[in-house]
């Protein structure tokens, strides 16, 4: 498969499908160097793809992230990734063809 994501955390994993999860962001160290990528994994094939959506929530970790069928994701709040830890309560949904 593709290489692995760079190690995070405060991110969350939802499965779509038994054959697709998704993850968004989290954070890198002590530093809260935040991360704003949107990845999908498929474990039949160990395979991880940047979804690259384009228009996608401001880096963070700690937020909610929900799975609806097999193509749409809707994140809601989180802790801005930077030394400020200001929360954010705003929502983005993701619909998109997923590989």
């Amino acid at each position: 498969g593709n290489p692995l994501p760079g190690v995070r955390f405060g991110h969350e994993l939802v499965y779509l499908s038994p054959d697709l999860a998704v993850t968004f962001g989290g954070r890198v160290g002590q530093g809260q160097v935040g991360l704003d990528g949107t990845l999908s994994y498929r474990p039949s094939t160990d395979t991880w793809t940047d979804l690259e959506p384009g228009l996608q929530p401001a880096p963070r970790h700690n937020y909610t992230l929900a799975g609806v069928g097999e193509n749409k994701l809707i994140l809601f709040g989180g802790i801005q990734s930077d030394l400020s830890q200001a929360t954010y309560g705003d929502v983005w949904e993701y619909v998109g063809p997923m590989p």
